[in-house]
């Protein structure tokens, strides 16, 4: 149908935000900042050195937000869920739950989020920005 969705301002709050600044922070102060976000501590580290995504970044509102407070766990390996057979919403949930965001654009299937996971799973870690 080629129909763009719509949004009023409310609705565009529960569908994509920009993902804060939270390099420099404490763990427990990146925490606070970004409330309504799943914050994920990587590392033992006092202050927070990078994040995924990084701030300024279109991410779904309430996503995950990966703060590293040391450079060696920058390194960390993450596994990708399998997202083959699920619904945008049961693989939105699963990734979630894994760490990763996921963007859903257009006329996405079942197909092609089995496809991209997948991929995922086989590409290197600096290729696995969801």
């Amino acid at each position: 149908m080629n129909v763009e969705p719509r949004y009023d301002d409310k609705e565009m709050a529960n569908v994509s935000s920009v993902a804060p600044s939270l390099v420099g922070l404490s763990p427990q102060d990146a925490k606070t900042k970004a409330s309504g976000y799943t914050v994920k501590v990587v590392g033992d580290g006092a202050k927070v050195v990078s994040q995924t995504p990084a701030a300024g970044q279109q991410m779904r509102s309430g996503g995950v937000i990966v703060v590293y407070t040391d450079s060696s766990s920058q390194k960390a390996v993450a596994t990708v869920p399998n997202l083959c057979n699920m619904s945008i919403s049961a693989a939105n949930k699963a990734a979630v739950n894994a760490g990763f965001n996921i963007k859903v654009a257009g006329n996405s299937s079942q197909m092609t989020l089995c496809l991209i996971s997948r991929a995922l799973r086989r590409a290197p870690r600096q290729s696995r920005a969801l």
